[in-house]
């Protein structure tokens, strides 16, 4: 039996192939990004300023997407709270916890290793759970949430058209392939968090509404909607609701008709915005009270 050559003969020939697939995956789609922007994205504090630690922990609904899903966009609503906060003199670290579903939401020794912050948060921002009313054709797999990623930059906005008709082929073969467990697991986390962070404020975001939606996607969001207010009064935590501000406005939504864009991004960001203003400006009037009881305590980097 002989053995084939490493540089050349038929061992050669799958290599070869897989890197004229990559040559051409590439050439059609584009290089992606060189780094995952909202991931990296350190917020905007500097040396010598106030400063609030802001956790994100949940999906991709904190990026701010201008034509399609995109795992590398940058930062949306936090990025639009952070200037707001910085126009009063407050600094912004953020860090993020990827989760999808309430069974992915991590118990404390992860989260502390992979929420890319330094030290403890002051704000903790929990906002997940739109998944369980998405109608999905094609199996939730890395390499199709790159394909898409991928095929959705190099469209640009052309991609609207092309959602709008991929909806009509998922109306037809789409189904819901994320079974919705309830919130149990979504109670035990702001429980953890509650224990093991009791300085900081807690929000709750439920998903954002669909510009577009079927009939049972309705049905499954506002069920998964009303238990996720349901379970942060359980856990008394607070929640900040956007949906009103947003609505079903599709001029605020990227192409797939949930994920914010911009305009959407500015639109929650104000809101985030808002509420952290009112609560830090709190804190900070009672820095020099030794009695202060804030769960905003403003640091100095």
């Amino acid at each position: 039996m002989s053995t084939l050559s490493s540089t050349g003969g038929p061992s050669s020939a799958p290599a070869l192939l897989r890197r004229v697939a990559r040559f051409g995956y590439r050439a059609l789609l584009g290089q992606p990004p060189e780094c995952d922007f909202g991931r990296t994205w350190p917020g905007t504090a500097s040396d010598g300023q106030p400063t609030l630690r802001l956790l994100h922990v949940g999906d991709c609904g904190f990026r701010r997407m201008e034509f399609g899903h995109d795992m590398t966009a940058p930062p949306g609503y936090p990025l639009v709270a952070a200037e707001r906060l910085l126009e009063h003199g407050i600094g912004t670290a953020f860090g993020h916890y990827f989760a999808i579903g309430f069974e992915d939401l991590p118990d404390q020794a992860r989260l502390v290793r992979h929420m890319h912050l330094d030290g403890e948060p002051d704000v903790v921002i929990v906002q997940l759970g739109g998944t369980y009313a998405r109608k999905v054709v094609l199996p939730h797999k890395k390499a199709i949430h790159r394909l898409r990623a991928d095929g959705n930059r190099r469209a640009g906005r052309l991609i609207y058209l092309v959602h709008r008709l991929l909806r009509q082929w998922v109306r037809i073969a789409g189904s819901y392939k994320t079974h919705y467990p309830g919130t149990m697991e979504l109670e035990r986390f702001l429980m953890q968090l509650k224990e093991a962070w009791p300085a900081a404020q807690i929000v709750v975001i439920p998903p954002f509404p669909r510009s577009h939606n079927y009939r049972k996607q309705l049905r499954i969001a506002e069920r998964t909607d009303g238990d996720v207010r349901a379970a942060a009064e359980r856990c008394g935590v607070h929640v900040l609701d956007a949906s009103g501000a947003l609505d079903h406005d599709p001029s605020l939504r990227c192409a797939n008709a949930y994920n914010l864009n911009g305009k959407g991004a500015q639109v929650v960001g104000d809101l985030l915005g808002e509420w952290l203003l009112e609560n830090a400006m709190r804190a900070d009037r009672e820095v020099a009270s030794p009695a202060r009881t804030s769960a905003v305590p403003l640091r100095r980097s």
